[in-house]
């Protein structure tokens, strides 16, 4: 029987996920038991099933409304998270995709939000997480990794590949909670510095 091009794209990502030594940590105050909302770099999405794979009934992926987007909403599905499909920011579906966020997060779910996708530029939060946060109440959550080694790609979000058999510590720092009268602008600049402060520690670290 032949594959489909998502299953096949599922099983080979997960045949080289296991050659990865992944050492997770995780702030307590980002567990997925309550609603959170977790924000990383486009770039850095690869290792992200190692830090919630079990608690994927919980999680709610925000993927693009790309055709690339459609993709990757299947294989993300195989690895066992519904997805909800739109921008981080604004047109392209980013208001919708943020009302359906903060809807999932009321209904006790906790989304996982690429702040710098989906085309950019690299690096730089938009304010649909923050919305979320505030909108909401729950605490954002950054997440990161670093890999002994690996490689960069020339893409714009500068996506990270670690080589097999590399070591990797994936973390979810500490909790950002949102402040009673805080602009999204000004929440989204606060994700932007913990998730650099988070980098900084990583590199650290491995």
């Amino acid at each position: 029987m032949r594959l489909s091009r998502d299953k096949l794209i599922f099983y080979s990502l997960n045949a080289y996920l296991r050659t990865l030594r992944v050492r997770v940590l995780i702030d307590d105050g980002c567990l997925p038991s309550s609603p959170r909302v977790y924000v990383f770099w486009h770039g850095r999405m690869l290792l992200l099933p190692f830090v919630f794979r079990r608690f994927s009934d919980r999680v709610k992926v925000l993927i693009s409304r790309h055709s690339d987007g459609e993709l990757a909403a299947k294989v993300v599905s195989n690895f066992g998270f519904s997805s909800v499909r739109g921008s981080a920011g604004k047109g392209k579906g980013g208001v919708s995709a943020a009302l359906r966020m903060i809807d999932e997060v009321k209904n006790g779910y906790s989304v996982a939000i690429p702040v710098d996708g989906p085309r950019g530029p690299a690096f730089k939060v938009k304010k649909g997480a923050a919305l979320v946060s505030l909108e909401t109440g729950v605490p954002v959550c950054p997440v990161s990794f670093r890999c002994s080694r690996g490689r960069k790609l020339g893409s714009w979000d500068r996506f990270f590949i670690p080589y097999p058999f590399s070591s990797c510590t994936v973390k979810v720092g500490k909790p950002l909670i949102p402040d009673a009268g805080e602009s999204p602008g000004e929440l989204s600049k606060r994700i932007e510095l913990s998730l650099i402060d988070l980098e900084r520690e990583l590199e650290e670290e491995v």
